[in-house]
């Protein structure tokens, strides 16, 4: 039973990501797989405890960019993911959206894109921060991603591993 419970979620998880990851695994005749899912389809089924309430609906992410989004409509405790997906033209073809909720006593903190203590986060200016997801990813001035092909200034391919080399 364990087992076949786990190949499930397995297949599920392989699924969205390869959705996700291959959006030409999206058909634009079909119906979406993603865009226009209700938030409760993909919060646990415990929400309404943290949230006290079912979600409110009406949160799109149709327009916005990737990243992390402030639901006001839910006091801010519930947040969604929101990722574009392109055909090879460079059109967005669709969204799929993921949300979440805070855990207890927390809200999403928008401008820091975490859930923060409630006393830290004011929802009504939530919206206002939405454009903090332009930087998302930016590591800030003179901080880079180490380039995978080299090691140490060194190109990768002018690198000597293993033994015996002279």
């Amino acid at each position: 039973m364990a087992a076949a419970l786990l190949a499930i979620v397995l297949c599920g998880l392989a699924t969205t990501a390869y959705a996700q990851f291959h959006p030409d695994a999206l058909n634009r005749n079909a119906p979406s797989l993603f865009s226009g899912q209700d938030a409760q389809d993909t919060l646990p089924a415990s929400y309404e405890e943290l949230l006290g309430h079912q979600v409110r609906p009406g949160f799109v992410c149709e327009g916005k960019i990737y990243g992390y989004y402030a639901d006001p409509n839910n006091e801010c405790k519930v947040f969604h993911v929101c990722v574009p997906v392109h055909d090879d033209n460079g059109q967005v073809i669709d969204t799929i959206k993921w949300s979440f909720i805070c855990g207890n006593t927390t809200t999403f903190n928008q401008e820091l894109l975490v859930c923060d203590y409630d006393d830290n986060v004011d929802c009504s200016q939530a919206v206002n921060f939405y454009h903090v997801n332009q930087h998302f990813g930016e590591l800030g001035p003179g901080r880079h991603v180490p380039n995978p092909n080299q090691q140490h200034g060194v190109p990768r391919s002018q690198q000597h591993h293993g033994r015996g080399r002279k």
